[in-house]
Order: C-alpha cells, then sequence, then structure tokens
C-alpha cells in the first residue's frame, strides 16, 4: 500500500460485487488483497479490533433484511474471537477499541456483543460509520460514535487520537468544506 502509518482495512456492505451478501465466500477477494475480515492491530496499549458486521442471508434465511436482504452482526465465531482478544488485551493492562463499518444498533442480536465489551472493562469505544451521520450512543456503558460518511463531507476523514491514560480524542476533517470540522 502507499499508506505510511498503520491502517486495519474493515469490512462494511459495499465490499462486494453482489450488493445482497449471501455468503462469506463473497470476500475472497478482499481477502486475497486486504487478508482476514476481522483482525487486531495493537499499538502501544492500545489494542484495536476490527469486525466483519455482514452477516449470510443464503436465499433469505433469515428474513428480508434491508433493502438488499441483508442482516448484520456478529456470529459466534467472531463473538468467542471477540471475548479471547478482548481477555488478553485487559490481562496485558491494554485498552481496546472496536471498530465496526455497521453500528451494532443495526445488528441481528446485539446482546452477546454488549455482554462481552462491558465484561472485558477494558473496551474505551466502538467506532462505526454506515449511517452517513455523526452519533454518539453508548452500549454496555461503553460510548458507540458513528462518524459522518465521505458523501457528506467530501474527501473527509476521522483521526483518532489513543492517549495512554485511556482517552480517546476523534477529530473529524474535510478537506472539502472546512466548516463541517
Amino acid at each position: 500500500g502507499l499508506l505510511n502509518h498503520p491502517y486495519i482495512p474493515t469490512v462494511g456492505n459495499h465490499e462486494t460485487l453482489e450488493a445482497h451478501y449471501a455468503s462469506h465466500a463473497q470476500l475472497d477477494a478482499w481477502r486475497r488483497h486486504f487478508g482476514a475480515p476481522y483482525r487486531e492491530h495493537d499499538v502501544r496499549s492500545w489494542r484495536f479490533l476490527t469486525v466483519n458486521p455482514m452477516l449470510p442471508n443464503p436465499d433469505r434465511t433469515l428474513g428480508p433484511g434491508d433493502s438488499y436482504g441483508n442482516y448484520y452482526g456478529l456470529d459466534d465465531e467472531q463473538l468467542a474471537w471477540l471475548r479471547t482478544r478482548l481477555a488478553d488485551a485487559a490481562a496485558r493492562g491494554m485498552k481496546a477499541v472496536v471498530v465496526s463499518h455497521v453500528p451494532p444498533a443495526d445488528w441481528l442480536d446485539i446482546a452477546a456483543f454488549e455482554e462481552i465489551i462491558a465484561r472485558a472493562g477494558c473496551v474505551k469505544a466502538v467506532l462505526c460509520g454506515h449511517w452517513h451521520r455523526n452519533n454518539l450512543s453508548y452500549l454496555g456503558g461503553v460510548p458507540v460514535l458513528v462518524r459522518a460518511s465521505n458523501v457528506e463531507t467530501p474527501f473527509g476523514y476521522s483521526m483518532v487520537h489513543a492517549y495512554p491514560d485511556g482517552r480517546l480524542i476523534v477529530v473529524e476533517k474535510s478537506q472539502h468544506f472546512p466548516y463541517e470540522e
């Protein structure tokens, strides 16, 4: 890649050619370019964990889903992985951030996720996109920050400043509309 700083690609609802997500196999090309669809990245005393919020819905077996037939959430395999990686981070005295394109409020079932992040004790935030607007809510006492998209802030980006004491500062920038910063 051309980026010279740490980055972790995150799976969202536009990562396949098909609008309807029927199988994890649809991410094969994504995997070849970027690697695992969920992963961790440690930066000093912080652990960033990205998740794949896409739930396969072949033949609409889960139900009608959104306008494309999609459902969002974490399957049992990812929940187990997340529980293990957060327990490891907590045991090492690290702070953690969970990153998901689709906010948990849109997930099919958020109870298990909420229990995991609340119990871990080290999760400082959940960072998301998808909604095309800024939003702040709490899940299990953890702030869930949804950031505006490039549709609303062309050429925009968000910077996450993670401090050793556990503080996070998220700064949104717009290269096109400075008044939206």
